[in-house]
């Protein structure tokens, strides 16, 4: 279960996504992360590198390899390195035993 959340909030060249998965689900999230610039431009940052086939992320069709990832659960990941980016989307959030992850994108098209 995911949704595009905050669409009021964010400019239209980004989108908040809020990735959710019940406890017992053990599909993998199914996103990898890449520190560097976007192809063809120079905006240095956090990049989606990789969607996993059958794993969350890629079963949203809410996220795309080159996406810029801009935060992680709210907290800005600019002048993060890639660790800590990715120590920030271990943090995630458990409510009633539903695994949550949200993240804001700048998209690549």
């Amino acid at each position: 279960m995911s949704a595009v959340v905050d669409v009021d909030v964010v400019p239209p060249t980004q989108r908040r996504v809020q990735l959710m998965r019940a406890a017992d689900d053990r599909r993998p999230l199914g996103f990898f992360i890449r520190d560097g610039t976007r192809p063809g431009g120079s905006s240095v940052g956090i990049f989606i590198s990789r969607l996993v086939p059958g794993g969350l992320a890629a079963g949203t069709g809410l996220l795309a390899v080159n996406d810029e990832v801009l935060e992680v659960n709210g907290i800005d990941v600019a002048g993060k390195t890639l660790d800590q980016a990715s120590t920030m989307q271990c943090c995630t959030k458990y409510f009633q035993k539903v695994f949550q992850l949200q993240i804001t994108l700048q998209k690549c098209n």
